[in-house]
């Protein structure tokens, strides 16, 4: 147990250094390689948060302080780094973060409770959590039909743009972070999993660079793969430590889960 936390700990502590690290080295505006990481870290901890937010295993009162506590770090360290510390940006992290979380507050609630290997509870069933890679191709279809209509009404709504803009790059983000989730904690080995996700983070980095009408698509998907391989190699040390998703049996009851 010990060593777990320890791993855990030395994770989150390389994610803080290293985020400050890249974060001093961005340059201002410049859609640089620098910069396609940094911020494809700084999404890789809103989705790590998030996750952490949603299936951890603390009580819910300590895990809502934290993420309270992590967004107010990663916003303004995001904003300042950028040379862009605004509304927009604190929002854009807000919004990552809480979409996340709360998507795997459901899947907490409904569907699987992350456990610790040789500890799962009598109300966990023994076989991991599977998705089905038809959810994550019916989630693309989806956002790829709303930001078509998105476009479309574009003109009569021009009131909203900034925020529609937000919701796009977000939900990007927050795709790739539950995909990474999905082939890190389930059953099946995660490395064939692993590649269906860079290849879903580089087409959500085509989707903000189509809807943007930019010609940055190689910035755009650098930074979805760097949000990727950030999280699918923190997520791969948190499976290390022995936690894994299981679903949770017919019999088991929302009122009893650990909160």
């Amino acid at each position: 147990m010990n060593k777990q936390k320890a791993a855990i700990a030395i994770l989150v502590a390389v994610h803080v250094i290293t985020g400050l690290v890249l974060g001093w080295f961005v340059e201002d505006g410049s859609a640089t390689f620098v910069s396609a990481l940094f911020i494809g870290l700084v999404f890789s901890q809103t989705s790590l948060l998030g996750f952490w937010g949603g299936l951890g295993m603390n009580r819910w009162p300590v895990r809502l302080l934290g993420v309270i506590v992590g967004t107010a770090y990663l916003g303004p360290m995001f904003g300042i780094s950028i040379r862009e510390l605004n509304f927009e940006m604190l929002f854009l992290v807000v919004l990552s973060t809480v979409a996340v979380a709360a998507v795997l507050l459901v899947v907490r609630r409904l569907v699987a409770q992350i456990q610790r290997s040789g500890e799962l509870s009598i109300t966990a069933s023994q076989e991991g959590l599977q998705f089905s890679i038809r959810h994550l191709m019916l989630l693309t279809f989806v956002v790829a039909c709303t930001l078509g209509i998105g476009r479309w009404l574009q003109p009569y709504f021009s009131g909203v743009i900034i925020l529609a803009e937000l919701a796009t790059i977000s939900l990007c983000f927050v795709s790739v972070g539950l995909a990474s989730v999905w082939a890190m904690f389930g059953k099946s080995p995660p490395l064939i999993r692993s590649i269906v996700v860079l290849l879903i983070a580089a087409s959500s980095g085509c989707i903000p660079a189509y809807s943007f009408n930019t010609s940055e698509y190689s910035f755009w998907i650098s930074m979805m793969l760097a949000e990727a391989v950030f999280l699918l190699v923190s997520l791969w040390i948190v499976r290390l430590c022995g936690y894994r998703l299981v679903r949770l049996s017919r019999s088991h009851t929302p009122s009893s889960t650990n909160e």
